[in-house]
């Protein structure tokens, strides 16, 4: 096992950390197709059309993350660059990348950077701070856009006609976007899978498990509950499980361990009057958190964890009032 202290995972969510490259290289593939699919949708003014491109590559950001939402727009920009026709009405080639429009398409990388970003720090949970920031992340754009069109008309003209016309549109796609995300939340709204016994270990978990994996896959799954996603109480193996059960020597399937889960339900469901064994669905907000973690410190739903590995950690952690934990509920 692993002592260190693991970095605080990102918020992503199409939840692609721990995923196989060929997932992630999928999810490019898809990516560049709706892009290509929005730049069909505009209408021709000049010297800059309005089209969907903007919308596409805001969520494409928002969904992928940072990371992978750069790549993918970077990825479409390749395609359009060799000649694929998947620019403003089908238009593709090298020639795009010198002409008036080239900044905007510059910074469409920087647009899908910012709103996968900002979906990582958890802006687009909410309604208002997702309109808001996916806003900002559009008028990242304006600048590199603004800036090189400026060579060919010169800034002031650059402005009138590369950045006022789009304002009322930006406003627009940053909404369209915003309800786009909340229809892909609703979607996506099942959820995390969890043995009872893990509902004890969220409450003193700091960045510390088995393996680099394990915590970078348990960071992830905090980030998931602390923006309330619904948990799905299972009998044995779990997400939390899932980066171990192919390592030997693994406990995840012995009776102990299932022993440990009845245990953790029945206290778990007795602190807080509500069904937590296999089956049961429920959401970690602010006060059931506080009130597990004022049990777990006095030591009222330990049981479950009198055998645990981990419990000396655990008791010193809760002890000291919960310093460095990693798992908040933001409502």
């Amino acid at each position: 096992m692993t002592d260190r202290i693991a970095t605080s995972a990102p918020f992503v969510p199409l939840r692609l950390d721990g995923r196989p490259l060929a997932h992630k290289a999928a999810l490019v593939f898809i990516g560049t197709l709706f892009l290509a699919a929005s730049s069909y949708i505009e209408v021709p003014l000049v010297p800059v059309p309005v089209n969907m491109q903007t919308y596409a590559v805001l969520i494409v950001g928002a969904l992928a993350g940072w990371r992978l939402g750069a790549i993918t727009v970077i990825a479409w920009l390749a395609e359009a660059f060799v000649g694929f026709p998947v620019l403003s009405g089908g238009a593709g080639g090298a020639v795009h990348f010198v002409g008036p429009t080239a900044g905007y398409m510059f910074g469409f990388p920087l647009v899908a950077a910012s709103a996968g970003w900002l979906a990582e720090q958890g802006w687009t949970r909410k309604i208002v701070p997702a309109f808001f920031g996916l806003l900002l992340a559009q008028a990242i754009c304006f600048v590199p856009g603004a800036l090189w069109l400026a060579t060919f008309t010169g800034l002031e003209k650059a402005i009138a006609l590369g950045v006022t016309p789009f304002i009322v549109g930006a406003v627009l796609k940053a909404a369209l976007a915003v309800c786009t995300l909340v229809v892909a939340k609703q979607a996506r709204r099942v959820t995390i899978r969890l043995r009872p016994h893990h509902l004890l270990c969220m409450l003193t978990y700091v960045g510390k498990g088995y393996t680099d994996a394990f915590c970078t896959n348990f960071d992830a799954i905090t980030a998931r509950l602390g923006g309330g996603e619904e948990i799905l109480v299972v009998a044995g193996p779990d997400d939390v499980c899932a980066p171990v059960e192919t390592l030997e020597g693994h406990h995840c399937h012995e009776a102990s361990i299932v022993a440990r889960d009845a245990e953790a339900a029945a206290s778990v469901a007795n602190l807080l009057g509500i069904p937590a064994s296999e089956g049961a669905r429920l959401t970690l907000d602010a006060a059931r958190l506080t009130a597990l973690r004022t049990a777990f410190q006095a030591r009222t739903i330990r049981t479950a964890c009198a055998d645990c590995e981990w419990s000396a950690l655990c008791d010193g952690i809760a002890d000291a009032g919960y310093p460095d934990i990693r798992l908040t509920a933001s409502v």
